[in-house]
């Protein structure tokens, strides 16, 4: 006979998230140890050798006042150094006006266009159809020869789903990301969850395009009724996915890239296996690849996100095909912009952009980032994006190894730091173990961008993502200062690989892992 215990469901959980660091001695980076034995080889070499006492105690507190910085980060964990050097170039850049644009006929532009900023300004968007005839719009990268493709879903969420379904759809998603990695052009993927206040308006377009001649009456009056009780102003949730390729093979540096048409057919080819296979994920049925106008129609809501209600009235009126607003790609980035210390002004928004410091310790469960996702009531206009890149099995394997060792290093270093490296050496150990049975190695990385109309929202939504949402999904966040530009940039669904933006010069060279 079993008890109720041993018959209830039990929760999966997850975990064995590592975040990749060098070795060091104890809190030092890798390059204040360094700095930290030369100065020991130093000291050494003044006492023993040469036996200059006095200069050895001037060597020795001049080393001990250039390491004192290093060893205490800041709050959001960057060294002293590091954060004095990002301030001065911020400092020099708003000296110089390069951390303001101004766009549009009256801006600094020779042709008067408003084009994305930053890292984004040579995109191109081009029009072009898979393998089912359906239109997607394909973002292009010049300078980095990456493209890619946005697809929309239409998730229903985890009520009224029982354990084993969601277990299911989780093991279905993870499937999911790991056959990324068997297409090796393949640069990286995004889902983006964003909730916004609702006009209705999305509602009744898609009504409307539903609805068919002939329908009975019962039928209509139905969704009349809907359409008539809905509240306005409620939030809405979108959920968008980009795939990011590139045209350049991995490890290739005497073959030229492809062509965009080859790109375009490639990913034509990929589009259906992608978009069909997201149904047992979680992420709804009817995925689909969006096309280049709708693109463009919420990158431009994006950056000013009063033309909001005005982008779906002209959806509205565009037909029952949603043949968008007419917005060219040219026009859709912001007429003015400025990137401060600690956030970013655009058009008629504030936005602030936090990056995941630390994943969950431990394990966590299925609906960890729930409340994260969720619309929040203090917060207009949130944005979650969740950043993937698969590594191919040769640096899987390399950087697992690696990993084992930094660990294992960190275990020998001392009682307490023993104690704390114990259940990363373990986690990296199971990570090799997964490895060598073909698992790929997922690099993971969390944005989290809240956009509201000045800076006094922004300091009460701020507090809501640091008290209160970080903190319910166990994660610690820290602000990119200095970087609010690009952080929000990336936290769109438009494909930006940051990796790929930190090549060293010669834009074929490998990026840094």
């Amino acid at each position: 006979m079993t008890t109720p215990n041993e018959t209830a469901e039990r929760d999966v959980t997850y975990g064995n998230l590592i975040s990749p660091k060098l070795p060091g001695l104890g809190s030092l980076g890798f390059g204040s140890t360094m700095f930290a034995v030369f100065s020991a080889i130093v000291l050494i070499v003044l006492v023993a050798v040469l036996q200059l006492l006095t200069v050895a105690v001037v060597w020795l507190a001049i080393s001990a006042a250039v390491l004192a910085p290093a060893t205490f980060p800041t709050k959001d964990g960057y060294g002293r150094y590091q954060m004095m050097w990002r301030r001065r170039m911020h400092a020099r850049a708003e000296k110089a006006g390069r951390t303001a644009l101004r766009q549009g006929l009256t801006g600094h532009v020779p042709d008067g266009e408003c084009r994305l900023p930053g890292l984004a300004a040579p995109t191109r968007l081009r029009t072009y159809r898979d393998v089912h005839s359906r239109e997607f719009g394909l973002i292009v990268w010049p300078e980095q020869d990456l493209y890619t493709v946005v697809i929309e879903a239409f998730p229903t969420g985890f009520e009224g789903l029982d354990k084993s379904t969601i277990d299911s759809c989780l093991a279905h998603w993870a499937a999911w990301l790991g056959r990324l990695n068997t297409v090796e052009e393949i640069a990286g993927a995004a889902v983006v969850v964003e909730t916004v206040p609702d006009s209705g308006r999305r509602l009744l377009r898609a009504v409307r395009r539903g609805r068919v001649n002939g329908a009975p009456q019962l039928s209509r009056g139905v969704t009349d009724q809907i359409l008539n009780s809905y509240h306005v102003g409620t939030p809405a949730t979108t959920v968008r996915l980009t795939v990011t390729l590139s045209a350049i093979a991995p490890g290739s540096t005497d073959e030229p890239a492809r062509t965009e048409q080859e790109m375009a057919d490639l990913i034509g080819d990929l589009l259906p296996t992608w978009t069909g296979s997201l149904d047992m994920t979680g992420a709804g049925t009817g995925a689909r690849p969006c096309t280049a106008q709708e693109i463009t129609d919420y990158v431009r809501v994006a950056f000013d996100p009063s033309v909001a209600e005005l982008v779906e009235e002209a959806q509205l009126r565009s037909g029952e095909d949603g043949g968008g607003t007419g917005i060219e790609w040219a026009q859709a980035g912001p007429i003015s912009a400025w990137n401060h210390w600690e956030y970013y002004e655009h058009e008629t928004a504030v936005s602030r952009t936090w990056q995941m410091k630390e994943p969950p310790r431990g394990v966590f469960f299925a609906q960890t980032l729930h409340h994260m996702l969720a619309p929040h009531k203090d917060i207009a206009r949130k944005r979650v994006a969740l950043l993937y890149r698969p590594e191919s099995p040769e640096i899987s394997a390399t950087a697992s190894e690696r990993d084992v060792k930094n660990a294992r290093l960190k275990a020998t270093q001392g009682r307490y730091a023993k104690a704390a490296a114990a259940g990363e050496l373990e986690a990296a150990q199971r990570t090799t173990k997964q490895v060598a049975m073909g698992s790929p190695l997922i690099r993971v990385g969390l944005l989290v961008t809240v956009t509201v109309r000045d800076t006094a929202e922004l300091a009460r939504a701020s507090r809501a993502v640091k008290t209160g949402l970080a903190g319910q999904a166990r994660i610690a966040l820290r602000l990119p200062k200095g970087a609010q530009d690009v952080s929000f940039l990336s936290s769109l669904p438009l494909g930006l690989v940051p990796q790929s933006a930190l090549r060293a010069p010669g834009k074929h060279q490998e990026g840094a892992a």
